[in-house]
């Protein structure tokens, strides 16, 4: 179910300093139990939590789920695939209850354009920044 930019949402994304691309975000509401990610699924976008709870975790050679981490009310998903340029989810995500986000849809020169801006701030080059990320 998808909602509109409220004024929690815009503070959050504030925070992340995304606030001038708010007209792009979309909020999206999922129910307990629900798959918001898929593992080998394409990621599209990045996406804030805004509320609730939802686990990531990776199919077992056994079939069993082994949980990677747990989101509780704040934190990004995706972020990770974005630094590294993975185009597909590496694991799944399942939320535990009612679960809020804001979904920002990937578009690699925005995010790598931050960080130019974050290199200059922390006195490294760009060239530099990207390399440490890579490894």
């Amino acid at each position: 179910m998808e909602g509109k930019v409220e004024k929690l949402h815009r503070e959050i994304l504030d925070y992340y300093g995304l606030l001038e691309h708010e007209s792009i975000c979309e909020i999206r509401h999922f129910g307990t139990g629900e798959e918001i990610y898929s593992q080998g699924v394409e990621y599209k976008h990045l996406m804030i939590v805004v509320s609730g709870k939802a686990k990531v975790c990776v199919s077992a050679p056994n079939g069993k789920d082994l949980i990677l981490a747990h989101y509780l009310s704040r934190g990004l998903i995706g972020h990770a695939e974005l630094m590294t340029g993975t185009k597909y989810a590496t694991a799944s995500v399942m939320t535990l209850s009612p679960f809020e986000c804001i979904l920002i849809p990937f578009h690699k020169d925005f995010f790598f354009d931050r960080l130019t801006d974050v290199a200059a701030t922390v006195g490294i080059s760009y060239r530099h920044l990207m390399r440490l990320l890579k490894n």
